[in-house]
């Protein structure tokens, strides 16, 4: 199963038009708080629901995104130096997006699947900035 998995995120990937038809997952904050140490920097914690086929959209963060799959699987897809890169992520995997990187995330699974999300962001800045 893994394999079928894997081959439909790679064909996602390079699926220009999936983003714009995809429905969004819907990203609930659970706690925005200052950060030790660093008054130009918050926490910011929260649940998302990613329905099936949910797609985020090239974006990038103010900050450090880290996550862990409670459910489903989770493809995150960045781009570098001209060059993209996929890993997918199942049920109790975790991962982090640096600040500043390209990035998209989709649910690839056949069902719903939720993740918890921590950032350690810049303040005044909105959480996700969409990139063309």
């Amino acid at each position: 199963m893994r394999i079928s998995i894997v081959a439909a995120a790679i064909a996602f990937a390079f699926t220009p038009a999936f983003a714009a038809d995809a429905p969004k997952p819907v990203v609930t904050p659970i706690l925005d708080d200052a950060y030790s140490g660093d008054a130009s920097k918050h926490a910011v914690v929260a649940n998302v629901e990613w329905p099936v086929g949910a797609d985020t959209g090239w974006h990038t963060h103010p900050g450090d995104e880290y996550a862990t799959v409670l459910q489903g699987t989770v493809a995150i897809i960045t781009k570098a130096n001209g060059a993209q890169s996929m890993r997918v992520y199942k049920t109790g995997e975790a991962y982090h997006n640096v600040k500043g990187v390209v990035h998209d995330a989709r649910n690839i699974g056949e069902g719903p699947a939720r993740t918890l999300i921590v950032m350690i962001a810049d303040k005044g800045k909105p959480l996700s900035q969409p990139v063309k």
